[in-house]
């Protein structure tokens, strides 16, 4: 907030504007880091925590647990929040990678 009352705008900001980029498309390749080591620690954690997941969401979409609505909300955020796990953590562990 101390940078948007210094520089009036955002774009006035030499932190947030792209205008004094100079960087060509070559040079920002040559700067890009590729961190195999973290991308592999990224995608085995996402997997141990999938895995974890998936065995209490067998759990919760049992018949009985099935029947009481709190477990149905439970489930689809499960599963909702597994989608969230490969996004967060597999994709960024490959992007990490390439």
């Amino acid at each position: 907030m101390e940078g948007y009352f210094a520089y009036g705008t955002l774009a006035d900001n030499p932190k947030y504007s792209c205008v004094n980029a100079t960087l060509s498309q070559a040079e920002m390749a040559a700067r890009n880091e590729k961190s195999p080591i973290l991308g592999a620690l990224y995608i085995a954690y996402g997997l141990l925590v999938q895995t974890c997941y998936a065995l209490t969401l067998s759990v919760i979409a049992t018949r009985e647990f099935r029947q009481i609505s709190c477990y149905k909300f439970m489930l689809s955020l499960g599963i909702m929040d597994t989608l969230c796990i490969v996004l967060s953590c597999d994709l960024a562990g490959y992007l990490y990678m390439i």
